[in-house]
C-alpha cells in the first residue's frame, strides 16, 4: 500500500534457499503462473478441499508456494490476473514470533514434499548450514511429512521435472 509502484504479477522461487520473488506484468490477459502470492490468493472451496487445504507449516513462510506447486502437481492451474489490483499492508513489526527454526521447518516441508534427486538434495545442503537447521529438522522428522509426501505423490499428475520445465525454472549448476 505505501509503494504503488511495488507490484506483483505472481512468483517465481530460487533455488537452493527457496526465496520467493515476484514477476513483472507480462500481458494484460490472466495467464498461468508458477506460483500465486497468498495475499491475494482465491480459489474454490471443493478444490481447496480435494488438494487436502493448507499444509500443516509454521507460522510464516512458504505456504502460498506449497500450496501453488501442490494444485499444479496434482492437475489445477494457478493464474494471475493483472487487473485486480490487491493492496497489501506491510506492518513495520511482526504480529508473530517468527523465527529461522519456523521458515526453514516450512522449507524442509516444501522441499520433501515435492522435490527429488539433485534438486532436493541442494536443497537440504542449503538449510543444513544453518545454526537452525537441526530444530526445524528435528520436528519435521517428528511430523506426518512421510505419510504427507507418498499421501500426495499416489495421486499427483505431475512431477517437479514437469512443472521445472513448464516454467523454465533455472536452477543452479548441478541442481538438477
Amino acid at each position: 500500500m505505501d509503494e504503488p509502484v511495488g507490484r506483483g504479477y505472481g512468483m517465481n522461487m530460487r533455488f537452493p534457499d527457496l526465496a520467493a520473488y515476484w514477476l513483472p506484468k507480462q500481458m494484460d490477459a490472466p495467464h498461468p503462473v508458477p506460483f500465486a502470492g497468498g495475499c491475494g490468493m482465491f480459489m474454490d472451496r471443493t478444490w481447496f478441499q480435494t488438494i487436502g487445504g493448507f499444509d500443516s507449516m509454521r507460522i510464516y513462510g512458504l505456504e502460498d508456494l506449497e500450496i501453488s506447486l501442490r494444485t499444479w502437481l496434482l492437475g489445477g492451474r494457478v493464474y494471475v490476473v493483472p487487473r485486480a489490483e490487491v493492496s497489501h499492508y506491510f506492518r513495520t513489526q511482526a504480529t508473530c514470533s517468527i523465527t529461522w527454526s519456523r521458515y526453514i521447518y516450512n522449507a524442509l516441508r516444501f522441499a520433501l514434499l515435492h522435490l527429488d534427486g539433485t534438486v532436493l538434495d541442494n536443497v537440504l545442503s542449503y538449510w543444513r548450514a544453518h545454526p537452525d537447521f537441526q530444530e526445524a529438522w528435528t520436528q519435521v522428522e517428528a511430523s506426518d511429512i512421510y505419510e504427507r509426501r507418498n499421501r500426495l505423490r499416489s495421486v499427483r499428475m505431475f512431477d517437479f521435472d514437469w512443472f521445472r520445465t513448464k516454467f523454465s525454472l533455472e536452477l543452479p549448476e548441478g541442481a538438477g
